[in-house]
């Protein structure tokens, strides 16, 4: 993914928005890539294809189930597929401003059984998030500010489900499992004393 679209920067074309840094949200180049890694990844896996390379979010995507997103981050995190079927497969993508879509169609050999695969997210287990307080010298005794939001440490999977044309489930397959660490919120308080 990171080869073929390339480096986040301006000069690509890329415009801030929000970014995840430092279990924070945070403007940056390419923000909301990750919604069509996302896509790309969940059409992938319904076309039974080869996922080589897929990671989780810092936190859970609203944009998909809970262990269903595929993040992206030019340099550490990439998503990779390989085309392991007989036949060859054409993506086209394509993004609906008004409505803040992303939409991804594959394209290969038509499955005439009329059967077909679902990718569904489960959500194992679930840690609270806390607050952590951190001493600000240049804020004044007596105030405060939170600087991160909280989100909770959650554990889950994903499951392949196989459908017949009828809607019947065929199988299940456990996929892949994500972990999305605890973060907790930052208060900064002030020591500053006059």
């Amino acid at each position: 993914f990171n080869d073929f679209v390339g480096q986040r920067t301006p000069e690509a074309g890329y415009e801030l928005a929000g970014t995840i840094q430092d279990g924070k949200t945070e403007l940056g180049y390419g923000g909301g890539i990750c919604q069509l890694s996302t896509m790309i990844y969940q059409s992938v896996v319904k076309a039974d294809l080869q996922v080589d390379e897929r990671w989780p979010h810092q936190w859970p995507s609203s944009y998909a189930d809970t262990g269903t997103d595929a993040a992206v981050d030019w340099g550490s995190q990439d998503f990779k597929f390989t085309n392991n079927s007989p036949y060859p497969v054409a993506l086209h993508s394509t993004y609906d401003v008004d409505n803040r879509i992303v939409k991804v169609q594959l394209y290969s050999k038509i499955d005439t059984s009329g059967s077909y695969i679902v990718l569904v997210g489960e959500v194992l287990s679930r840690s609270s998030a806390g607050t952590e307080y951190v001493a600000n010298s240049s804020m004044a005794t007596g105030t405060s500010e939170r600087t991160r939001d909280p989100h909770d440490g959650i554990s889950a999977t994903s499951y392949k489900v196989y459908y017949d044309a009828n809607g019947n489930e065929i199988k299940r397959e456990q996929y892949k499992d994500s972990y999305y660490a605890k973060i907790n919120a930052r208060v900064e308080v002030g020591v500053l004393n006059a």
